[in-house]
């Protein structure tokens, strides 16, 4: 199709013309520079991956959808682990009586003598 332009035409270096703006993008996005760091490398990887199948008519547009849904994807997953860390650690601090802790290693500490002993 003659109107259609390859998705190959936006390649790296029209993105790079676009690198600081990125940037700027993902820190207003974010807390941390870290994080916007990460969220920045990570628009990189996914455009140069898997560019869209017609080079957009307003590549920022574009690029700041990709960082949007990207940036919530990395918010929906940090507060995924943040829940999943904190349910193991009150677990943790629930199930464990410091007299099981003493048990245990006392245990550990005879199976290892025992075995020592074999040779």
């Amino acid at each position: 199709m003659a109107g259609r332009r390859s998705s190959r035409a936006l390649g790296p270096e029209a993105l790079l013309a676009h690198r600081d703006w990125i940037e700027q993008v993902a820190h207003a996005l974010v807390l941390g520079d870290a994080d916007a760091d990460d969220l920045g490398q990570q628009v990189w990887v996914d455009v140069l991956e898997r560019p869209p199948a017609e080079n957009p008519t307003h590549l920022r547009s574009w690029l700041r959808s990709v960082l949007r849904f990207m940036s919530i994807d990395a918010i929906r997953a940090s507060t995924t682990r943040r829940r999943h860390e904190e349910a193991a650690a009150h677990r943790e601090r629930i199930d464990v009586d410091p007299a099981d802790v003493v048990a245990r290693a006392e245990t550990l500490d005879r199976v290892a003598h025992a075995v020592l002993g074999l040779d």
